[in-house]
């Protein structure tokens, strides 16, 4: 049995409808299905033996609910289904140097950035990395995995250097480092190498960056370390847990 709108208003019991001058929707009481069809396709179908609900006759909803944090999915046949949640995908930045980085100050303990300014790999739905600034922004307020590691060469026998960690954070530290390594190489000679390794977990807002930062705790000038620019050697990588 159908009930087919060909024009104005029909009242049929509890069912009142109203359709174009087409006269193109129809209700369709079938066997074991209530179909509502409109120019010709069943758009909308209610099973009368389990109460599945199907759309356009692409897919179908299941008739049970699912588990606990199950999520929907389709099996690519036209049936949803239930099924544990998804692993998220890893957002996570990877930069390095495209070049060496030597280090050449004109003040005493003066900072610099340590200028990381190519990208192996970004996967925040948004860039998140500027080679400009050679800073990361948290895209949003979370949890972060911040690691550095710097392949520094040809150091001069000086008082101390230092590799930090700095951010923007409110709650960063003096000189806005969250995380910090000293380094004192007075008995090793000028040519000289070392690995400066950190991994910090830290708390950022969005909008909060990071960066590395490197100096040399000495009186006046300094000339001549550098930090090699190998990718396996030294690099920058954040990782939103």
């Amino acid at each position: 049995m159908s009930y087919l709108y060909s024009k104005g208003k029909r009242v049929f019991g509890d069912i009142i409808g109203e359709d174009d001058s087409d006269g193109d929707t129809i209700i369709d009481f079938g066997e074991d299905r209530i179909d509502l069809q409109t120019n010709g396709s069943t758009r909308f179908k209610i099973s009368g033996s389990n109460g599945a609900i199907t759309f356009n006759e692409a897919y179908t909803f299941p008739a049970a609910d699912g588990d606990l944090d199950q999520v929907l999915v389709t099996d690519g046949s036209g049936e949803l289904i239930w099924a544990g949640m998804p692993p998220a995908s890893a957002e996570v930045v990877m930069a390095h140097l495209s070049s060496d980085f030597t280090f050449t100050t004109t003040a005493t303990d003066e900072f610099q950035t340590v200028p990381f300014n190519s990208v192996l790999k970004d996967s925040f739905p948004s860039a998140a990395f500027n080679t400009e600034t050679n800073l990361f922004t948290a895209p949003a307020e979370g949890y972060y995995e911040i690691s550095v590691q710097l392949y520094h060469r040809n150091m001069n026998n000086i008082d101390q250097y230092q590799t930090r960690i700095s951010s923007s954070c409110s709650w960063a530290e003096a000189n806005g480092a969250i995380a910090f390594y000293q380094y004192k190489p007075n008995e090793h000679s000028t040519i000289s190498t070392h690995m400066h390794q950190l991994s910090r977990i830290a708390h950022l807002s969005g909008s909060d960056t990071v960066g590395i930062t490197f100096r040399t705790i000495k009186t006046g000038a300094d000339e001549g370390s550098s930090i090699h620019s190998g990718k396996h050697l030294s690099y920058f990588t954040v990782r939103k847990l």
